[in-house]
């Protein structure tokens, strides 16, 4: 959430965690945390991504920037029950 939602640097991050939680954590910690937290999280996200083609009804955007001179794209489906980012 906080590199994602709130584009905090690991360096932030790190200080933000020692403020509000009184955490000592490395950087090497926080990019370690990151991809853990990505593979618990891998499962349900295609669960929902699944789920979204029966969906009753849709509203779907897309989204584009530049990220090192290379186009990348964000979709959003969102359904009655679900709400889900791809970002390619």
């Amino acid at each position: 959430m906080f590199s994602g939602a709130y584009r905090l640097s690991k360096r932030q991050i790190q200080q933000l965690s020692a403020d509000l939680f009184g955490l000592s954590i490395s950087i090497g910690m926080i990019s370690k945390l990151e991809r853990r937290s990505a593979a618990i999280l891998e499962t349900p996200y295609h669960e929902l991504a699944v789920s979204v083609p029966s969906a009753e009804a849709a509203n779907i955007d897309e989204t584009s920037w530049r990220k090192d001179r290379i186009k990348v794209w964000l979709w959003v489906t969102v359904t009655r029950l679900a709400t889900v980012f791809t970002i390619a």
